[in-house]
C-alpha cells in the first residue's frame, strides 16, 4: 500500500497502520506528505494574504506590537515587503522544521515509553507521530484553501486559526487574555483526533505498548504543548 495509505488513514486508521507496520520505513511516506502539506500551507497563506499583512496582523495582537506602536509596526511591515527573507524563512521552516519537530517529539515519546517499560523502537514511534500528523495537516490545508477562496479581506485574520476547530478560535481577543485563548486552543477537535491516532499507532506499530502507556504518553505530550503555548502567550502576548 504505497500512496493509498494517505487516504485510507482518514477512514480506516487501524487497517492502514496494520498494513504499514510491516514496511521497513513506515514513517517515510507520511513524513514526506507532512512536509509537502506544510510547504503548500505556507505558500497558500503567504501568496494569498501577503507577508506584510501577516506580519501586521501578528504584531497588532502582540505585546511587542504595543511596544512598537503604529509607526514601529509600519516600519517592520515595510521591511517585510521589501525583503524576501521572511518568505524564504517560512518555506525553509516547513522543510526543516517539520521533520525536526516530529523527530524531537518522537524522541521524547520514545523515552517516556521506555521509562514505562514498553517495548518499542524509535522508528515505530516516529511513524506513529507522522501518521497522526498527516491527516490533521490535510484537513487544515483543505479548510484553509476554502477559507482563502471565500474571504477577501484579511485584516486581523489569524493565520494560525484559518480552520476553526478549537474553542480558542471562537474567543474574542478583546474579552479574553492571551493565556486563556492559548488554553482554549488546547480544546481542539483536530488535536484530540491526533491523540487518538498517536495512541493507535503506538500500539499497532510497536512490539508491546499497552493502551494506558500509549494514551498516557500522547496526553502528557499534548498537555505539555498546551502549557508551552500558554507560557509563550504570557511572555509575548
Amino acid at each position: 500500500m504505497p500512496l493509498r495509505g494517505l487516504i485510507t488513514i482518514l477512514f480506516s486508521p487501524a487497517e492502514t497502520l496494520d498494513e504499514v507496520s510491516s514496511q521497513a520505513r513506515p514513517w517515510l511516506l507520511p513524513l514526506i506528505a507532512c512536509v509537502l502539506a506544510a510547504v503548500l500551507m505556507n505558500a497558500m497563506v503567504i501568496e494569498r494574504i501577503g507577508m506584510p499583512t501577516l506580519i501586521r496582523n501578528q504584531l497588532e495582537e502582540s505585546q511587542m506590537g504595543q511596544q512598537l506602536g503604529p509607526e514601529g509596526i509600519q516600519r517592520v511591515v515595510d521591511q517585510a515587503a521589501e525583503s524576501p527573507f521572511q518568505k524564504i524563512t517560512s518555506y525553509v521552516s516547513a522543510v526543516v522544521g517539520v521533520p525536526g519537530f516530529l523527530a524531537g517529539i518522537a524522541g521524547i515519546a520514545y523515552g517516556l515509553l521506555m521509562g514505562l517499560g514498553a517495548r518499542t523502537k524509535f522508528p515505530a514511534v516516529m511513524a506513529a507521530w507522522c501518521w497522526a500528523l498527516w491527516p490533521v495537516l490535510l484537513v487544515k490545508v483543505v479548510g484553509s484553501a476554502v477559507f482563502l477562496l471565500l474571504v477577501h479581506d484579511y485584516t486581523g485574520v489569524d493565520a494560525q486559526n484559518l480552520v476553526m476547530t478549537s474553542v480558542g478560535a471562537f474567543l474574542s481577543k478583546d474579552a479574553f487574555s492571551p493565556q486563556v485563548r492559548a488554553l482554549a486552543n488546547g480544546f481542539d477537535a483536530l488535536g484530540f483526533w491526533s491523540i487518538f491516532l498517536q495512541t493507535l499507532g503506538l500500539q499497532q506499530l510497536s512490539e508491546k505498548v499497552s493502551l494506558v502507556q500509549a494514551l498516557g504518553v500522547s496526553v502528557v505530550i499534548y498537555v505539555s504543548g498546551v502549557l508551552i503555548h500558554m507560557a509563550w502567550a504570557t511572555v509575548f502576548g
